[in-house]
């Protein structure tokens, strides 16, 4: 997956930003946590909901259909760079 295939918009309470694909994705857990693990990335938490994720010492929640949110970004450039380590894992 390429940055291209998602948007990025910042939350109403402005302390995170939502990532969304362009297309619906439906993610399987078990190979997505594969694949983050794999790229050095720390799973926090897993539930058939949402996986967390620590990307760049940023909480990341990642959901199945391939919507995921970075939190306690301080701007979108930084959160731009933890969603393209992220969606390098897709």
């Amino acid at each position: 997956m390429e940055w291209s295939e998602f948007g990025m918009r910042p939350c109403k309470n402005r302390l995170a930003f939502d990532v969304v694909p362009r297309q619906r994705l439906s993610l399987d857990w078990q190979t997505t946590c594969q694949r983050l693990r794999a790229n050095g990335l720390e799973v926090e938490a897993e539930t058939p909901r949402l996986v967390l994720v620590r990307v760049q010492g940023k909480p990341v929640c990642l959901y199945p259909d391939g919507r995921f949110q970075v939190r306690q970004a301080r701007d979108a450039v930084e959160a731009k760079a933890v969603a393209v380590a992220v969606i390098g894992c897709l």
